[in-house]
């Protein structure tokens, strides 16, 4: 890596990785410090630089009762590291996409499209549509409205932790998902509003139901990109709300 001065200004870069901006080096480069060589001297400078990656999904969803499925149509939208992470894992290659898209929740993808994938400055975009099944139990219908996007169970296992819990890089997750509520059919449950916003992390949900559609916005970011052993209990239980809140169902009721 080099240290660049322009303009009264300094930057990391690495000239190795064309998925990373001029003035970003690629993740695998990430690390405490990072030693610079000149001929004045060398010197430690650190080298997590808290760029905050964003993964930004909006989801629109129309369900149809009879059949226990929906019809979605996914616009993903990634900046920064979390950008360069869905172009190192799935090249834009639409068969890869499909896959995880699938894994995710999503089948019979559809009219698959991406956007800047040759342009690291700008958000890779992804858009396409799928179907997603639904659970009908008796006059009722089930479904999860982010779909398997979120993990299903909290990674972090052990009750105590000696040693730092790496996340490579800070990172906001970030959800827009509008429901159409089916004709004939009520709302019976939706989850409560939650707000938690601290040192370590911001969880946000809320839920909004407006002429027979529910607006659900939602997002979780995870402030650091090391979180140290003394913090390590209570990122553990912020997960364990992640987790719980965002794998609540919405119940709909025939009316």
């Amino acid at each position: 890596m080099v240290l660049v001065s322009l303009d009264n200004k300094t930057f990391l870069a690495d000239g190795t990785d064309s998925f990373t901006r001029y003035d970003r080096i690629p993740p695998k480069c990430i690390n405490e410090k990072g030693l610079i060589i000149s001929n004045e001297g060398e010197k430690w400078i650190p080298l997590d630089l808290q760029y905050n990656s964003i993964d930004q999904k909006t989801i629109t969803i129309n369900i149809e009762p009879e059949a226990a499925k929906m019809d979605v149509s996914l616009v993903v939208q990634a900046a920064e590291y979390d950008s360069y992470m869905y172009k190192k894992s799935f090249s834009n290659d639409t068969v890869e996409l499909k896959k995880y898209f699938s894994k995710s929740g999503i089948n019979q993808v559809s009219n698959l499209q991406t956007l800047n994938y040759g342009k690291a400055s700008l958000p890779y975009t992804i858009s396409c549509q799928g179907i997603s099944e639904a659970e009908r139990l008796d006059n009722k219908i089930i479904i999860s409205p982010f779909l398997k996007f979120i993990p299903e169970t909290n990674r972090l296992t052990q009750p105590t932790r000696n040693y730092p819990v790496d996340f490579n890089y800070a990172s906001t997750s970030g959800f827009k998902v509008n429901v159409n509520i089916p004709a004939g059919y009520k709302v019976l449950s939706s989850p409560e509003t939650q707000i938690i916003d601290n040192d370590l992390v911001n969880i946000s949900i809320e839920y909004n139901i407006v002429d027979g559609m529910i607006y659900i916005n939602g997002s979780y970011t995870y402030k650091k990109a090391v979180y140290q052993p003394a913090e390590y209990s209570r990122l553990k239980s912020f997960i364990d709300i992640i987790v719980k809140e965002f794998n609540e169902p919405l119940v709909f009721e025939k009316v």
